[in-house]
């Protein structure tokens, strides 16, 4: 039965059938109406149990199919349609051309379809949940199945810290943030020239660089000026211990509403491009299309871990368990502040009383490896005195005898490690509440220690990076 607007109750409308099953009888018999329409004729029109539907008014078919319908069939459908042009027979047909035209499923199909449609999830009623098939409605007789451990198109990226679509040229400007902790190589040169940087942001036109150092020698690399000429070098205190984080945490000091506006965006970066942590690294272009969306995008894409059997770790984290994080010894970290701060969340406290809560209560994203891109009004929201008080949280006094630099320029204070895995709750606008929802029905396991804490596992869940690429170029 079909009748879903105010301008379908006229009278013109309406027509004499009250039903689909009644304009079927109609047009497989004389199309008068009146000849009666035995089961097998209905069948040759539709097949049974299901039939396929195309909605939109498009669709294509072999010649042979139109031939293997009686031609009168096509003249009383003809007939039942010349009514007018917004009629109830126009809805009916659209509901029979497929089932007329279509090859008819074979048994094995049937089978298949009878066992997938299962429906676990909100639908129309109740009845409709036990059946698998949607009752009287537009789309009335269509199966349905809703699986709590498939992943949707939007939540495999959002598990993995992406959404879609975005726009990577929607800023208005594009600022890059340097933290300068390496000012030697491990064979005594130089790392001045930041090379790396040239490739990292080609098809980008960069309007600023701040580069912020400890290195007493330091000085703006000459390369540089073929990204941009607008380059400061800002010196910090080289009397004292501390690390990218403290250099970030400055910067956005900084950045405040007269030196940065609400659309630009801002890339926070190292001096060296490696990473060490489990997954791939996103090109600039991704990070932006991220960013214009979530006003924050991570550099490193989580993929398999080494952690956990291999499991398919996401971005976001159980809150409380990643409160619980802590740094193991290393000879590259130094932890445990004078035996006052053991995990992140007595860290975070030193900020509660001023400035409240800092993370979401039940999930946070992380963003991992040290670069990250951020939208101008997201770091404006804070507060210059949040800010300096996160760099101050982030140095202690100078050490007798500095801590070997670790290969990737990470820093050597664990305080280093809370930031990290900080930024992206502080600065990343948080995702709807169905969302979240979702991340947490989807995940199945939870890492409860080492560098990962309270991430997100699959243990079975695909990447499926080709489907998302094949998606994205159907959607472009």
């Amino acid at each position: 039965k079909y009748s879903r607007l105010e301008r379908d109750e006229t009278d013109a409308f309406v027509s004499k059938f009250e039903k689909l099953s009644d304009w079927l009888d109609n047009v497989s018999g004389g199309g008068n109406g009146t000849t009666t329409t035995t089961e097998q004729q209905r069948q040759q029109l539709l097949p049974t149990p299901f039939s396929e539907v195309c909605y939109g008014g498009s669709f294509a078919v072999r010649v042979a199919q139109i031939r293997s319908k009686p031609r009168q069939v096509w003249r009383n459908v003809e007939k039942s349609l010349e009514r007018g042009d917004n009629v109830q027979e126009g809805h009916y047909a659209e509901r029979s051309w497929a089932g007329l035209l279509s090859l008819p499923p074979d048994e094995d199909t049937i089978k298949v379809l009878k066992g997938y449609s299962k429906v676990q999830g909100v639908t129309m009623n109740e009845k409709d949940k036990k059946t698998g098939i949607m009752g009287l409605s537009v789309y009335s007789g269509t199966m349905l199945r809703r699986e709590p451990r498939v992943f949707y198109l939007q939540t495999k990226r959002l598990w993995k810290g992406d959404v879609y679509p975005g726009n990577a040229y929607f800023f208005s400007r594009l600022i890059l943030v340097v933290a300068r902790t390496r000012c030697t190589r491990d064979d005594g040169s130089t790392d001045t020239d930041l090379q790396w940087l040239h490739g990292f942001t080609q098809g980008f036109t960069v309007s600023h660089i701040h580069i912020y150092t400890q290195c007493l020698s330091d000085r703006v690399p000459d390369s540089l000026n073929s990204i941009t000429n607008n380059i400061t070098l800002h010196k910090l205190p080289h009397d004292i211990t501390a690390g990218i984080h403290y250099a970030y945490a400055t910067a956005m000091t900084h950045l405040t509403p007269t030196v940065i506006g609400t659309n630009d965006v801002v890339v926070f970066s190292k001096d060296t491009p490696l990473i060490t942590r489990w997954g791939r690294p996103r090109s600039l272009q991704e990070m932006l299309r991220i960013t214009s969306i979530s006003g924050f995008g991570c550099r490193l894409k989580p993929e398999r871990s080494r952690y956990r059997d291999g499991a398919n770790l996401s971005a976001y984290h159980d809150t409380e368990l990643l409160k619980q994080f802590q740094m193991g010894q290393s000879n590259f970290t130094l932890v445990n502040r004078n035996g006052k701060i053991k995990n992140l969340e007595q860290w975070m406290e030193q900020f509660h009383g001023r400035f409240g809560p800092l993370l979401h209560r039940t999930t946070t994203q992380v963003c991992y490896g040290d670069i990250f891109s951020v939208v101008g009004d997201r770091i404006i929201r804070k507060s210059s005195d949040f800010w300096r008080e996160m760099a101050k949280q982030l140095m202690r006094p100078a050490l007798s005898k500095p801590l070997p630099q670790y290969v990737a320029g990470e820093t050597a204070l664990e305080e280093g490690h809370f930031a990290e895995r900080i930024w992206a709750g502080l600065l990343a606008r948080p995702p709807k509440e169905k969302a979240k929802l979702e991340l947490l029905h989807f995940k199945d396991s939870k890492v409860t220690q080492c560098c990962y804490t309270g991430a997100f596992g699959m243990e079975n869940g695909d990447d499926d990076d080709e489907e998302e690429e094949e998606v994205r170029k159907t959607e472009s």
